[in-house]
């Protein structure tokens, strides 16, 4: 591949390796960039663009370099180091767009907020491996920036501000948003499902939005408590409820477990009405997460509560349960988020690690009820979620009082999990740590540097990636790592 991309009209390429066609809604053309609307296509470090009708495209007469990357475990990244690349405009309209220096493009998806008039500059970046990349233009005169088709679901971490300033059509296939920090819950439109999660944001913006998204518009709906969107094939859906609005209980059963309860019984009774039965991923945030109030660890309480609605709702309490995590946040209500398909997912253990639903009573009078991992092979390509993970093996913590180490070992039971996927789904993943998109709880913000520094020492500094302040279940952990990868991510640092 050249030094440089040229932009230039298709009679102006030297020996054009693509085939001459109408792109509009087709999916993707073998290592080549797509302009579905208007024909222009990238191949062998040239563009060319071809008019449609009226709407032709116009060419800003730049180049840029590229860096070509190798292939991922034999998935095609068809990467590109952007240097200050106008793309370009529409002759019916004076917007334009600019992308900055030094960001990476992976093959994938990319969702942009309308251009504002003279231009622009997103910090964009984005990793999807096996897709090719494309670039689609949604809405008369604005351009929006996508990656070729992607089935299943789409993970950004973006700061609250770039939340606000996206238009009403950005969030048609919005599934879910989940605010991490100080963030105003007006960004985001009322029909769509919200979780507002009290654990500061520990590096970068003091507010980032987790934003779950289809490659189709959803449909959006309510359930007793719940909001909820979804697909044809998935769900997301929120819940929060205070434990000090629960009904008062004569049999001594604590507020949380009580909330804990209810929350899920209400998100299994959904899930069988709507028609999907399979809870793939579940996020529980709660305050106090350590403390002993009415004679028992409120992560107990949450247990015990968890695993009676799992059998209320005739659901396992072993072997078929979903990916989950449960983290101690600042005050405020049971928190409970979650995706569901209509097909179950594999459960994944880690061969390094007791499973959690068999530790034993020293951890409390009921299992917690989650699997380490979950791959859903329904999805395309295939979806896994790594639960929350800490320095425990067989079912004991290691490591305590010493954060790094903590953290090394974390990212070792994630590599062990990996392999389990992969084992489990020869040919359904291949993916690697620096595959994936992560969220690393840090029990005390002192230890972020060290922290960090040993994630990135072990999976690298190119991956999507918040830190977050929470408490861990067990009092000597000192950090928590969830991860999930095979779904298209978007990195907006």
């Amino acid at each position: 591949m050249s030094n440089h991309i040229t932009l230039a009209m298709p009679d102006e390429v030297e020996n054009p390796t693509i085939e001459r066609q109408s792109i509009s809604g087709s999916e993707t053309i073998a290592r080549g960039m797509e302009f579905p609307r208007d024909g222009a296509t990238l191949q062998g470090g040239r563009i060319a663009a071809t008019a449609h009708g009226r709407r032709a495209l116009q060419v800003v007469r730049r180049c840029v370099k590229i860096r070509p990357l190798s292939s991922l475990d034999g998935f095609v990244t068809a990467c590109f180091v952007m240097k200050t690349c106008k793309i370009a405009r529409f002759q019916e309209d004076t917007e334009s767009l600019s992308f900055p220096c030094g960001k990476i493009f992976f093959a994938g998806r990319v969702p942009l907020p309308s251009c504002a008039r003279g231009g622009r500059r997103f910090a964009r970046c984005f990793r999807l491996p096996s897709f090719n990349p494309g670039i689609h233009c949604p809405g008369a005169g604005k351009l929006d920036v996508l990656m070729s088709l992607v089935r299943g679901l789409s993970l950004a971490y973006m700061p609250t501000s770039s939340v606000r300033e996206c238009p009403p059509q950005w969030w048609d296939d919005v599934l879910g948003v989940t605010i991490l920090g100080e963030g105003d819950a007006g960004c985001v439109p009322s029909g769509v499902p919200l979780a507002r999660v009290a654990t500061p944001v520990l590096a970068g913006p003091r507010s980032v939005c987790e934003v779950w998204r289809a490659d189709r518009p959803t449909r959006a709906g309510a359930y007793g408590r719940l909001r909820y969107r979804c697909t044809e094939s998935m769900l997301f859906g929120a819940i929060a409820l205070d434990e000090g609005d629960m009904p008062a209980d004569a049999g001594g059963v604590s507020a949380l477990q009580r909330a804990t309860r209810a929350a899920y019984r209400e998100v299994f009774d959904l899930l069988d009405e709507a028609g999907y039965p399979a809870l793939f991923r579940a996020w529980n945030y709660f305050p106090a997460i350590n403390a002993v109030i009415d004679g028992s660890e409120r992560y107990w309480q949450f247990n015990a509560g968890r695993q009676e609605a799992f059998g209320a709702g005739g659901r396992s309490t072993i072997d078929s349960v979903p990916a989950a995590c449960a983290l101690g946040s600042a005050p405020g209500p049971f928190t409970l988020y979650f995706i569901a398909l209509r097909d179950a997912p594999q459960a994944i253990e880690n061969p390094r690690q007791v499973c959690a639903y068999h530790y034993p009573r020293q951890y409390g009078p009921r299992s917690p009820t989650f699997a380490r991992a979950s791959l859903a092979l329904s999805l395309k390509p295939p979806t896994l979620f790594i639960s929350g993970t800490a320095s425990i093996v067989g079912h004991e913590t290691l490591h305590r009082g010493d954060v790094a180490a903590q953290t090394a070992e974390s990212v070792r039971n994630i590599e062990a999990v990996l392999g389990e996927a992969r084992r489990a789904a020869p040919g359904g993943t291949g993916l690697a740590p620096g595959d994936l998109a992560y969220k690393v709880y840090v029990r005390h913000q002192r230890d972020l540097d060290a922290v960090r520094t040993c994630f990135r020492e072990h999976v690298g500094d190119a991956v999507p990636v918040v830190y977050v302040q929470a408490d861990v279940c067990r009092e000597d952990l000192l950090v928590e790592i969830e991860a999930s990868g095979g779904h298209a991510m978007e990195d907006w640092r």
